[in-house]
């Protein structure tokens, strides 16, 4: 069975986005990268939403993400990929074709899969993964920022009990906290 991990970087007052959805707002650093290669290096397969998976697969695969970080821009490219969406017909990274899955093939194909799996971003993803329960552990790097405004996090969960199982603060500022559901 895949063991799925969301990670997701948040403002101090919940939100994933600016107003102008842009994620620029976000505290990066040496040990924000660790952690991003550190979790890369757990996983083999990444999954995401589709306006996610767009916006990510255009930074990465592009000169920006080598210039940014080489090293997180070759786990990135070198991992398998899903995207989660109900609406669209096709999909590359880099030319390659990547898998589109609704939540119920998602589940089957993680009840059947001896693997690790990361989300990364994709509010809306994990939100709905979380409401059907396919979520094993839940990242949340809280950011020391305050955006008041924008799109807020997870708005299709609904309730979820969660357990906090570990506290990382960064000299950043960021907090990483990572939850799994309650049973």
């Amino acid at each position: 069975m895949t063991k799925l991990i969301a990670f997701m970087v948040i403002s101090a007052d919940g939100y994933h986005t600016d107003e102008q959805r842009s994620a620029e707002w976000q505290t990066f650093g040496p040990e924000f990268a660790d952690l991003s290669k550190d979790q890369l290096d757990e996983v083999d397969t990444l999954v995401m939403g589709r306006t996610t998976f767009d916006g990510i697969e255009r930074y990465w695969t592009g000169p920006q993400g080598a210039e940014f970080d080489p090293q997180i821009a070759a786990r990135m490219n070198k991992l398998g990929k899903i995207v989660l969406s109900t609406s669209a017909t096709a999909t590359t990274w880099d030319g390659l074709p990547v898998p589109l899955m609704s939540i119920d093939e998602l589940s089957a194909w993680k009840d059947n899969a001896n693997t690790a799996a990361m989300v990364l971003g994709s509010s809306t993803a994990v939100g709905a993964l979380l409401r059907a329960g396919l979520v094993d552990e839940l990242r949340l790097m809280i950011s020391p920022t305050i955006l008041g405004g924008g799109l807020r996090v997870f708005p299709t969960a609904g309730r979820v009990e969660m357990q906090l199982v570990a506290v990382r603060p960064f000299e950043s500022g960021n907090v990483l906290l990572t939850y799994r559901p309650r049973a």
